[in-house]
């Protein structure tokens, strides 16, 4: 995986042998059915992005990015991966089987010809790397810091959780909440954007008690619960470089993760909602600021 020395006759000294590692992408597939030897070798690849063989460092290309399978059925003399290398990987996604059309289409698709040889790049390294740069700029408030500190301290105190996301997954988090405002255009996160990747990026981090395997609760069901004990502290404008969008989204509010949601403090205008702290010119103005150019007034910055 990482490569070896081979000696070279003529040169009269060893010369390193590049491993399978060396590249942008690599695709592990069905990771446990290799041995511990082999996984722990991606370890500091992984996180030092950087492999030793015979004493020497060997730096890996950028972007370098590790995509591993893992098949839970058949597990009977496999290795499966340890809790402190699931903490490795940023998110752990479940594929599951295509809908009906999807089966459709990959059996039309492949009667004369593998579609697989028709892929093209749709971007280059360069073009990644410069992304990348950019998604590391979006902004996160400290009040954003604040609620994701909650939402892991509430994985550590749960009584269905015996081991909670630890520091590395909260770092993930903040990564993974960067990209998805990237995604969407914005330029900085809001607590939406944690709520919505938090399920793939904690879940595969957490060891469930034996009273949540008894209840057959999965991981994936307790965001709910640990989002519902998080009170998400009010928003300063002024920690935002523009202010497009301000609340938590409706559907969250509707889940009552943000109980205060509607009462956000917005500061100063051009939002679609303007709180409750003197905020003007966005469309939802609250009545305890002087909400001058809102299109409606309503009491405590909730909707009339």
């Amino acid at each position: 995986v990482i490569g070896f020395s081979l000696y070279n006759k003529e040169s009269k000294e060893f010369e390193y042998v590049k491993g399978a590692v060396m590249c942008n992408l690599l695709l592990a597939d069905e990771i446990n059915r290799t041995s511990s030897k082999t996984q722990s070798a991606l370890l500091e690849a992984m996180e030092e992005y950087q492999v030793t063989v015979d004493g020497h460092t060997y730096p890996l290309p950028k972007p370098f990015v590790v995509l591993a399978t893992q098949n839970p059925v058949g597990s009977a003399g496999t290795q499966l991966l340890p809790s402190s290398q699931l903490d490795r990987f940023m998110i752990r996604t479940t594929m599951g089987y295509p809908d009906r059309q999807s089966q459709v289409d990959i059996l039309r698709e492949r009667h004369h010809e593998n579609p697989l040889d028709r892929l093209q790049g749709v971007v280059t390294c360069e073009e990644l790397l410069e992304l990348i740069e950019s998604a590391k700029q979006v902004h996160i408030a400290d009040a954003v810091y604040d609620y994701i500190v909650d939402l892991v301290d509430a994985t550590r105190s749960s009584e269905l959780v015996e081991l909670g996301v630890s520091p590395r997954g909260a770092l993930a988090l903040c990564r993974m909440a960067k990209a998805h405002a990237f995604v969407r255009g914005g330029d900085f996160v809001t607590p939406e954007d944690v709520y919505q990747v938090f399920d793939d990026v904690c879940a595969h981090r957490l060891v469930l008690s034996a009273k949540a395997r008894l209840g057959k609760i999965t991981a994936r069901e307790l965001r709910s619960s640990c989002g519902s004990r998080c009170r998400y502290r009010r928003w300063r404008s002024c920690e935002y470089r523009s202010f497009d969008r301000v609340a938590a989204g409706d559907g969250l509010r509707r889940g009552g993760v943000y109980p205060d949601a509607g009462r956000v403090d917005a500061g100063a205008g051009g939002g679609d909602r303007a709180g409750a702290a003197g905020g003007h010119g966005g469309r939802f103005c609250g009545a305890k600021g002087r909400g001058g150019g809102g299109d409606t007034a309503s009491r405590r910055g909730k909707r009339p």
